[in-house]
């Protein structure tokens, strides 16, 4: 028999006490309008059976407006919004109330406890191993291929590794082999050297800066799989080598979690890590490639698409471009305490997103607004185009673009992010050729803003989404 556990929060059942949210109660937008949270009937439902928890509030006219922390922090506006949390423990969450007058000024605040860790590993253990040994090696050709960030991030906030930046080293011919019977090899490769850094002392280099390169022999051990802040895991034996040994800390405890897994399971050919070394207070990043297969599909070049016009039939966006959207948004200060509404205005082909308030820059989703258009469809089976251009009158450290039906990465049709944008400067963000997972109705594009002066305007145009679509290739005759 399952077991369900409700967290309620019901404030006041009266009956007049849901006209706050009635849609049918107002002509247009008016601030008496605005939902109060007190009307709020939240309710949080865990199913320990499959750690499936659901998010829902009972307010006809409303919708709600979560902030959900687990990792990775959860911010949405569906209602009865469903999230597997894999990992034991209690959450707390804040949902404010929303109607289109306007957003609640108070939070409601719950917690609520999944009793057990569950995570089904069969889909990563496919991508990574096979009877035989599914052999991976650090992705040199590729950007980002190394790189080292704060702990439990993605591992690249301080210093990425450019294309073939450490070809002078021994790292680039290492292999690590993985097996579905639990076997882990690492092989050091024709040079007989692994890469290290100066944290790693157990091979008896003594440094104190910098990397260097050490002799070792191949190493057959074990390894298994485990959930991190969420994230499944490899991890391997203590002892066990890394094409890149970072700290004596990762040697004692080899534990590496799998980020952008959804992508990793669909390919099977790159695999991202991360190693978190809680002693040296950092995480390390690593891009590896499928060695059986290196013959990899190499990133589209933008420069090759033949764009439609920002007003032409042919973008799917066109409506963005034309019109103001409707919106939903957070905007809060360094402890999460709700500051105000930003600026929001359209004119002449631009949307105009307005900041009275300072956005930090050191945590996401302080401050986003979510552009959305419920009449556009999305179908699959279809490679896409997308473009959108951005002015900032001032400096911003982040914005995170996200196009999508839901704010989940699951359901993402784009997910990019741009940094240390100028003042005065238009950037363009532009992707090409990926498709959706699915049929996506209800589409939004979400700005997620870090680093931002309070006064600051930014202008967004020029935004497309098309079918896919190349320049002709020039073939050296005339026609």
């Amino acid at each position: 028999m399952k077991t369900l556990f409700y967290y309620i929060g019901i404030v006041c059942l009266m009956a007049g006490a849901l006209t706050a949210c009635s849609s049918d109660d107002f002509d247009g937008g008016h601030e008496n309008g605005i939902p109060s949270i007190d009307d709020i009937v939240c309710k949080v439902t865990v199913d320990q059976e499959t750690n499936n928890v659901t998010f829902s509030v009972d307010n006809p006219g409303c919708y709600p407006v979560w902030d959900i922390k687990i990792t990775p922090a959860t911010k949405t506006t569906d209602n009865n919004f469903t999230r597997f949390i894999a990992t034991a423990g209690t959450y707390s969450y804040s949902v404010r109330l929303a109607n289109r007058n306007g957003i609640s000024a108070g939070t409601y605040e719950g917690e609520f406890t999944v009793d057990q860790t569950r995570y089904d590993f069969t889909p990563y253990q496919a991508a990574l191993a096979t009877a035989e040994g599914k052999e991976w090696r650090i992705y040199a050709s590729k950007a980002k291929h190394m790189g080292c960030g704060p702990l439990f991030s993605d591992g690249m906030e301080w210093w990425s590794c450019a294309p073939n930046e450490k070809i002078d080293n021994t790292i680039y011919d290492d292999v690590i082999t993985f097996t579905t019977d639990g076997r882990y090899i690492y092989d050091p490769g024709p040079n007989g050297y692994i890469f290290c850094n100066n944290a790693f002392k157990q091979l008896g280099v003594n440094i104190t800066s910098g990397d260097y390169d050490a002799p070792v022999k191949r190493q057959e051990t074990t390894y298994g799989f485990t959930v991190v802040n969420g994230d499944p895991a490899i991890a391997m034996e203590s002892g066990a080598f890394f094409p890149y040994m970072s700290s004596d800390a990762v040697f004692n405890a080899p534990v590496y979690r799998i980020i952008n897994g959804a992508d990793f399971v669909k390919n099977g050919k790159v695999l991202e890590l991360v190693a978190d070394d809680a002693v040296n207070n950092i995480s390390w990043h690593y891009l590896l490639v499928n060695g059986e297969d290196e013959a990899m599909e190499e990133e589209f070049d933008i420069s090759q698409v033949d764009w439609v016009q920002t007003l032409s039939d042919g973008n799917i966006f066109k409506i963005f471009n034309q019109q103001q959207m409707d919106i939903t948004y957070a905007y809060t200060d360094a402890g999460w305490a709700p500051v105000g509404s930003f600026d929001y205005s359209f004119a002449d082909g631009v949307q105009h997103i307005g900041f009275p308030y300072y956005v930090p820059s050191w945590e996401e989703w302080h401050g986003f607004i979510c552009l959305t258009n419920s009449d556009i469809t999305v179908p699959d089976g279809v490679n896409y185009d997308f473009s959108i251009s951005l002015i900032p009158t001032q400096d911003i450290g982040k914005i995170h673009v996200k196009v999508t039906p839901t704010p989940e990465e699951e359901t993402c049709l784009l997910d990019k992010e741009l940094t240390n944008l100028k003042a005065g400067e238009l950037v363009q963000l532009q992707d090409g050729k990926f498709r959706a997972a699915s049929t996506y109705n209800n589409m939004q594009i979400i700005l997620s803003f870090q680093g931002v002066e309070a006064g600051t305007e930014v202008q967004v145009k020029d935004i497309i989404l098309q079918q896919h679509a190349e320049l002709p290739v020039d073939d050296g005759y005339y026609y």
